[in-house]
């Protein structure tokens, strides 16, 4: 999987924060795996058009996706990356979860306060202190071919434009909003239906 300039700079980050080596690929399987949600706000979008899908009803899903968490789990962290992410989340519980925001990865805003914010070792510092299993963000490893006894995520959701981590299992989430993969136990509204590509 490619590299997206805004991946490269999460992997940047995690190197800084964690010691983590950039991984010679973008499959974020591994974190999905580990039960990391990474939700944009829309789940779609045409080739090269960044918001061609923004109004089709995709923000209505996410929202609730990120009600649910929010209302029915406790001790998640929630990465917000970006003033878009942040209004989406701006609803978070900050009594009941850990909600991490700065500036968003991109190369146009990296470095007022993604660099350096040190989001991946405060996330696992969290669930420790919370009695909870930290993060492997590690995935240098070769990545596993699904279907090979790997426990699979209720519904991977590939998407495109702002994000959203959760880890059920051990109670962990994370909010963003660009270019990942997610997974959700269920969400209580409808998908979008439309005609348009």
């Amino acid at each position: 999987v490619p590299k997206p300039p805004s991946l490269q700079n999460i992997f940047k980050e995690l190197h800084a924060d964690l010691g983590i080596a950039p991984p010679p690929h973008g499959n974020l399987e591994d974190w999905a795996r580990a039960g990391v949600l990474l939700l944009n706000s829309c789940l779609t979008v045409r080739d090269g058009q960044a918001a061609a899908h923004t109004g089709k009803r995709w923000e209505q899903s996410t929202d609730a996706a990120i009600d649910q968490l929010n209302q029915h789990r406790q001790h998640h962290v929630v990465m917000l990356w970006g003033r878009k992410a942040q209004e989406k989340g701006a609803k978070i519980d900050r009594q009941r979860h850990l909600v991490l925001a700065s500036a968003h990865p991109s190369p146009l805003a990296a470095h007022n306060g993604f660099f350096g914010s040190a989001p991946f070792s405060k996330a696992n510092d969290y669930l420790v202190r919370n009695g909870l299993a930290p993060v492997d963000w590690d995935i240098n490893q070769q990545p596993q071919p699904t279907g090979q006894n790997n426990p699979q995520p209720d519904m991977l959701l590939m998407v495109a434009t702002t994000l959203i981590f959760a880890r059920f299992q051990n109670q962990f989430a994370v909010c963003q909003f660009t270019n990942c993969l997610g997974r959700l136990d269920a969400v209580p509204t409808p998908l979008p239906s439309s005609s348009n590509p």
